[in-house]
């Protein structure tokens, strides 16, 4: 059985069709939830504490095998959910007890996998594959919840609005997306805040920015922006409110490095003749392939060597803030001012 999407959850519940296994993941944490909880709710009441049981990823497997092999009290079936266990680190022996849970088929029992904050990666784990091969022997589901696509959310948010008395046009909601997230729960707080500062009116791009709080990753991406622009000065005002809202150094400087790693790609692909669609999908970029598009834009300006010397530049400072007992902010300090100096004079500062 392939991959299968919240659609086919939704499919079972309302068959009354449920899976005796499941695995949820993905990379929407809300959406996630909410799956997880109708399959639950499909099955039993969250506070019936004799057929609903639920352990975190520091349990005992033997007590979650031991709650699946119970039978239901009063209920045709019941419901076992085991949330972020740590399958990867694992030894051999519960990672065999965790295959056997997934691959033993009850028929009174209904066993979720739910792996939300926990990478459960389908394509390059071996672990995860042999977990998703153990769910489709008994007849189970691995479900891959990921973000809407953006259509989808566009029609999501102008619906909300609509609802709300007000309006919103799709330019403007695929703007509240880039600025505050795709997260759906981020989004639906967003869209509460907005219809209640207009009250009946249109929402604008304006408003947005008034009201809605930009998200982590989009102000990174800005300071990767002014950084690639050589524009110390609105790079390092950015670094002061990423500071502010605490966002943690190494965050910065991974979000900071995958940009460049995204032109490091490019580059290396555009001098093998490698189409971008192939990159994206031998780094498994899918929707975010856009990504690749805007390396292929920025990297007119770069050559090689700059490319070399700021990769070179970032490994430094990973090796520095993991390292050093000093101020982190000094060193993302340099390490802006390092970088914009290689994009203005193609020279690294020591060179110079």
């Amino acid at each position: 059985m392939p991959i299968c999407n919240e659609y086919h959850i939704k499919t079972d519940i309302k068959e009354h069709t449920l899976a005796p296994c499941y695995i949820i993941f993905g990379n929407d944490s809300f959406l996630k939830k909410q799956n997880a909880e109708s399959i639950i709710k499909a099955i039993v009441e969250p506070d019936d504490v004799f057929n609903y049981q639920k352990f975190s990823g520091e349990c005992d497997l033997q007590e979650v095998y031991d709650a699946k092999e119970q039978l239901p009290m009063m209920a045709d079936k019941k419901c076992v959910v085991l949330k972020d266990y740590e399958f990867e680190d694992c030894s051999k022996t519960d990672f065999d007890r965790l295959i056997s849970l997934c691959s033993e088929k009850s028929e009174d029992t209904v066993f979720i996998l739910w792996f939300d904050r926990i990478e459960f990666d389908e394509k390059r784990s071996e672990k995860g594959k042999k977990l998703i091969s153990a769910v489709e022997k008994c007849g189970g589901r691995a479900v891959l919840v990921n973000h809407r696509q953006t259509g989808e959310l566009v029609r999501m948010i102008t619906t909300a609005v609509s609802k709300r008395g007000c309006t919103i046009g799709n330019d403007v909601a695929r703007y509240l997306l880039d600025y505050a997230s795709e997260d759906i729960e981020t989004i639906r707080n967003e869209i509460e805040k907005l219809c209640a500062y207009v009250k009946s009116g249109p929402i604008t791009k304006e408003t947005v920015n008034k009201v809605c709080i930009k998200s982590v990753e989009q102000s990174i991406f800005e300071l990767s922006g002014e950084i690639l622009s050589g524009n110390v000065g609105g790079a390092l005002k950015i670094l002061d409110n990423l500071f502010f809202m605490r966002v943690k150094p190494l965050v910065i400087l991974s979000t900071v490095t995958g940009v460049y790693v995204d032109l490091f790609r490019v580059y290396a692909a555009k001098n093998s003749s490698v189409p971008l669609s192939k990159l994206g999908e031998e780094f498994a970029y899918g929707k975010r392939i856009f990504l690749l598009d805007k390396a292929a834009l920025r990297l007119a300006d770069f050559s090689g060597r700059q490319l070399r010397l700021s990769l070179e530049e970032l490994l430094r400072a990973d090796s520095t803030l993991k390292g050093f007992s000093g101020s982190d902010r000094t060193v993302l300090e340099e390490l802006i001012v390092r970088l914009s100096y290689i994009v203005l004079k193609g020279e690294s500062v020591d060179k110079a």
